[in-house]
């Protein structure tokens, strides 16, 4: 999560964590996203939970490295 200000010449970024995309291993960001998807899709508890909340935010994460290092990695 986090903001975003575009303007004509800069872009200001205001989150908790940034990671260039050249600087995510392929294989970790795999086998990160592989860990995840299963406690992600096997979740049972609350979807309300700050449990499940924070098991979201961990799986976007992980999806989105993923694609940046296949796209750096093609």
């Amino acid at each position: 999560p986090g903001f975003a200000e575009v303007e004509p010449d800069h872009v200001i970024l205001l989150t908790d964590r940034c990671e260039t995309a050249s600087s995510i291993d392929l294989d970790d960001a795999r086998k990160e996203f592989e860990e995840l998807d299963v406690r992600y899709k096997g979740f049972t508890g609350d979807t309300t939970s700050t449990e499940f909340e924070k098991l979201e935010r961990e799986y976007q994460w992980a999806e989105s490295a993923l694609e940046a290092a296949r796209r750096v990695n093609k």
